[in-house]
């Protein structure tokens, strides 16, 4: 049986979002800016002045030409942990670059963990060779 998609709209209706931290924020900056330092294409699914709404909002997307595909990471409450601190899952979701069905991918436990997926499609399809997307330091 083949998997049926979903839309971004239903996906987003379904799931309790919470609002991705400063350090989720901060892993995508540097992932953004690394791979334009790098030359690929990756950019943010939405105009970047609105980007910020919608990590408050508990979800990010991005789009890679070169990979025919666009992604969103939804940032997904995970109930609490023992001692009372919040628990998070990052859903990540694909589709091609004409979305009207994203298919379900890995579940992450950070936003962090979700780049490195994307850094390594880019490596398989040999667009990135050494270090990767993230800094050296």
């Amino acid at each position: 049986m083949i998997p049926s998609g979903i839309s971004i709209e239903v996906v987003l209706q379904i799931t309790r979002r919470i609002p991705f931290g400063s350090r989720d924020r901060r892993a995508l900056q540097v992932f953004i800016d690394g791979a334009r330092k790098r030359r690929l294409d990756l950019t943010f699914g939405c105009d970047p002045a609105h980007a910020q709404s919608t990590l408050s909002d508990g979800f990010v997307a991005l789009v890679a030409p070169s990979l025919a595909a666009r992604f969103v990471f939804i940032n997904a409450d995970a109930g609490k942990g023992w001692l009372g601190a919040q628990k998070a899952n990052v859903l990540a979701y694909t589709s091609d670059l004409h979305p009207v069905e994203y298919y379900a991918g890995p579940v992450r436990p950070s936003l962090l963990r979700a780049l490195v997926g994307v850094s390594n499609l880019y490596r398989q399809a040999g667009l990135l060779k050494g270090a990767g997307i993230w800094p050296c330091r």
